[in-house]
């Protein structure tokens, strides 16, 4: 898929960060248990990041668990952002970042009259970082009177999170039921939703940024709980074709993916506290080429 990104600050500050991204390429390997050495051959590795979504598809192969299917979603997210806020001491005002992208989601694939069905659920793993806008939170006192500070911006702002998943996926149902296979061409669509939890992390540089454009305050917190919630759609126009006792399926579409990722515990309590809140949305799209084979 030829991506696009984009990236906007939740809360109601300004938008000071202002991003032109490269468009790239991100490519997804599906595999059902019985192929999960697949995805491996491509250079494309579950145990990335030591995270427990490939840790427990390794441990469904070890006890033979057959309806599940892994999927590795993996890119980069480059270009330049440019500051245009509050002058901060010291600080570059063009920010270029080349960063990789990783989602793995491990799918239960339900069974209904010996065939695959096209819903799924499962959980997954995301792992970003990119620059973004640091709203900084003030207070005369308690977490109940917050109001904005001196915004700065984080170069290297990275976020982890663990979700639960579900949707369908009319292509890759097709594929693991050649028996139902019609052929030709057609229409496809698949949908997917995640909600789950993470932690962001802001940068030392970050921390050094707002202190100094809020005299007088002390970051008190960098590691941020925070909330993922995700929604993908694919459309397109599929071909299906048979070979020998399996299918080939091609085809090509438009790809949309839209996440919020919302911060909880970045507020000041006392004067001289300065709370951080990196919150963002970001979105990707762009053209979508796929391909599936099933026996």
């Amino acid at each position: 898929m030829f991506n696009k990104w984009g990236v906007y600050s939740l809360i109601g500050q300004e938008q000071w960060l202002k991003y032109k991204f490269s468009t790239e390429a991100l490519t997804t390997y599906e595999a059902t248990f019985s192929f999960r050495k697949f995805p491996l051959q491509f250079g494309v590795n579950a145990q990335v990041e030591n995270n427990l979504i490939g840790k427990a598809y390794k441990f469904a192969g070890f006890i033979g668990i057959k309806k599940i299917m892994l999927r590795i979603q993996s890119g980069k997210i480059s270009g330049t952002a440019q500051w245009t806020g509050p002058p901060i001491p010291d600080a570059p005002q063009t920010i270029p970042f080349n960063n990789k992208y990783i989602a793995i989601d491990l799918l239960y694939l339900p069974r209904k009259d010996g065939k695959d069905n096209i819903f799924y659920f499962g959980v997954g793993y995301t792992s970003l970082k990119m620059p973004v806008q640091v709203n900084t939170l003030i207070t005369a006192g308690g977490k109940e009177n917050q109001k904005y500070g001196v915004a700065v911006f984080d170069s290297l702002y990275s976020a982890k999170a663990y979700s639960f998943l579900f949707g369908f996926d009319l292509i890759s149902s097709e594929a693991r039921n050649p028996s139902r296979f019609k052929g030709g061409l057609g229409a496809f669509v698949a949908t997917q939703d995640k909600f789950g939890g993470g932690m962001g992390k802001v940068s030392d540089g970050a921390v050094k940024r707002a202190e100094s454009v809020n005299p007088g305050r002390k970051v008190t917190a960098t590691n941020l709980v925070s909330a993922l919630v995700e929604y993908n759609l694919s459309i397109g126009i599929k071909y299906s074709h048979r070979v020998g006792k399996g299918i080939i399926i091609g085809a090509v579409g438009y790809d949309f993916g839209g996440a919020m990722l919302a911060d909880f515990n970045g507020a000041a309590s006392t004067s001289s506290d300065l709370g951080v809140d990196p919150a963002l949305f970001y979105w990707h799209h762009g053209l979508l080429f796929r391909i599936y084979a099933g026996w």
